[in-house]
Order: structure tokens, then sequence, then C-alpha cells
């Protein structure tokens, strides 16, 4: 009885001194990642397992809990011939959660490409520093991370006491760890969680051309070029698109879909606008297919192939003159590059 007492005081001052300082809705029906990504035809792959609907983070005196919230109940996996040939226990969900903790990186200096098998990358204004992956193989995943990439493995944090119940996916993590505070960008994305390791995969399941058993379908066709994201579902800031975001990878140049992260303080969000084609290239000058009638003007700065920027010079109905910033990187400009308007927001 005595140990009851002490355990319901040290909940009640649990509950007492937390906080919620992130509650975040995502839209529903959207776990299709560019719009185009189809469910494995298994039936183990239940729909709404991937889709996020809410996400919340609670401050406690000593550490976070982090709290994903799907569609539907998430099943424990029973298939143990299958798990035991890839030596996973019947602990096994499908659902694999990374959060990235993400800062403003005008230097571009810090860590872009996501973990492996994401096949994204965040936007360039933005790095991440650390990214917390609620997987129910955390020793398994870790391994697999470090065979492939030593230097990343001390910016992985995997949650404790991570649990899965009914729709929902908890874990734990110290103050020690990490830092949150205002300045700090979120960028919550969803997976499916394979039952073996890939090399390049690290057990994130493929989005392939055409669904089968155990992979999403609605990729590219071509095999040979895995550039396409495998995404299934992300937290967006409100003024961007989950599908543009996500189809904005480029398969020729050899491109990842760029991510752009949620900032609860809204500061400067990088906005996806349309894309631009490029009608001629002269000397450090290139004149875009868009002009007055689109919205451009004098002045306006571009980036092209979102990597490279220019600044319009003169501006007509239908068409623009720019110049590239930086002279040097002209012989990496193009005509089969995208260019689209940089605009901020405050």
């Amino acid at each position: 009885m005595k140990y009851i007492q002490i355990f319901l005081i040290l909940l009640f001052f649990s509950i007492l001194n937390s906080k919620t300082i992130l509650d975040l809705k995502d839209n529903t029906f959207d776990d299709y990642g560019n719009g185009k990504v189809i469910y494995p035809d298994n039936p183990i792959f239940k729909k709404g397992i991937f889709d996020i609907t809410e996400f919340k983070i609670e401050e406690n005196p000593n550490s976070y809990k982090f709290k994903i919230i799907v569609r539907t109940k998430i099943n424990k996996i029973k298939n143990t011939g299958l798990l035991q040939s890839n030596n996973i226990n019947d602990d096994f969900y499908l659902p694999l959660v990374q959060l990235y903790l993400v800062e403003k990186d005008d230097r571009n200096i810090g860590l872009k490409k996501l973990l492996p098998g994401v096949n994204a990358s965040l936007e360039n204004n933005y790095s991440w520093n650390k990214v917390i992956v609620f997987t129910s193989i955390p020793s398994d995943f870790k391994s697999s991370l470090s065979s492939i990439n030593h230097h990343l493995i001390q910016n992985v944090i995997f949650p404790k006491n991570i649990k899965y119940y009914k729709n929902s996916i908890t874990g734990i993590v110290s103050k020690n760890r990490i830092k949150l505070d205002k300045e700090t960008g979120y960028s919550l994305i969803m997976l499916g969680h394979n039952f073996s390791n890939l090399r390049n995969n690290v057990y994130v399941i493929p989005v392939r051309s055409v669904s089968g058993q155990y992979n999403f379908g609605g990729g590219e066709q071509n095999i040979l070029k895995r550039y396409n994201s495998n995404i299934i579902d992300l937290i967006c800031p409100p003024e961007n698109s989950q599908e543009k975001m996500l189809s904005s990878y480029n398969q020729n140049l050899k491109k990842y879909a760029k991510i752009i992260p949620y900032f609860k303080n809204k500061q400067n969000y990088v906005k996806l606008d349309k894309y631009f084609e490029i009608k001629e290239i002269s000397g450090y000058k290139i004149i875009i297919n868009a002009g007055s009638k689109d919205n451009l003007k004098s002045g306006d700065e571009l980036i092209i192939d979102d990597e490279f920027i220019a600044v319009i010079k003169d501006v007509f109905p239908t068409l623009s003159i720019a110049e590239i910033l930086n002279h040097k990187e002209m012989k990496n400009i193009n005509k089969e590059m995208k260019i689209r308007k940089l605009t901020k927001e405050n």
C-alpha cells in the first residue's frame, strides 16, 4: 500500500509539473506521399497506420514526452516466420517515425540529407542537428546505421519507454540528450518499417513503381533511378504543400526532395512556389520563361534547382533576365534546371 501511495504521489507531481509545448494537427487521408504513393498489397498494411493526424510534445522537469497519433489502430505484427527469418522478435510495428530537430542555417554547413532510406533532404536554409527515431527495433536500427554511417550515429536518438498503444506512438527523451526552445524547428516524417535491412535503405520500405506484398507503389518506373522520396506522410507547414515538397526531387540530376520544417514561431518559411524554365543562358545571365504576368519584378531573388541563387535585372510580360550571384557557379547551370521565386515570410 505504501509503494502505491508513493507511485501516485510521483505520478501526480509529474502531471502537475508537465506542460504541452507543441500540439500540431495534420491533414487526414494524406498518407500518399507526393500524391501517388500506394499502400503495399499485404493486409498487414492496414490503411491509416501511416497517416499522421496529430503530433504532441510534453515537457517534464527532466525530459520530453513525444506522442504521434495516426488515423488507425497500430497492430503488432505476428508473422513470426517472416520476422524470425530476419532476426526480429514479435514486438514489431510497421510505422517508422523520424523527428528531425532543425535550425535555420543560412551558411549551409549543417546536416541536410536525412537518414539513409528516406531519400530527402532539408531545404537549403535549414539543417538538422539531432534526429529522434521511433522504432520497435532500436538496437538493430542503430547497428545497421552505424555500419554504414559512423558520422551520423552520434546524432541519432532512440526514445526510452517507446510504446505503441491503439493509434498512438509515444517515447521519452531526457533533457540531457536534447534541448528544445522557441527557435527549434521540427520535421516529422512517417515511413514504412521494413523487415530486413537493405544496405542503402536501413529498414525503410521503398516506394517502387508498382506496389507489392511489402513495398509501396506509385514511384518512378525506372528502378535504376532511386531519388523519389520514401516518405508516406509528414507534418507540413500550413502554407506549404506536402505534394509539392515530396515531388521536388529530380531523378536526372540526382537531387532528393527538399523538405521545409515547421517552426512554432513561424520564422522565415521558404515557400515552394511555381517552377519556371530557363529559356537561354548567356554569359552570367539567364533568360527565364516567366515575367510580370507571373508576379516577378526587378530585384526578386530566384533559386535555381534549389541550389543556385540569381537576381532579376529586367522584367517583361512573359520573360525575365536574371544574373547569377556567384559567377563561379555559372558553369553548373544548364537549361534542364528549374527555377522558382525565393520568398520569405517573417
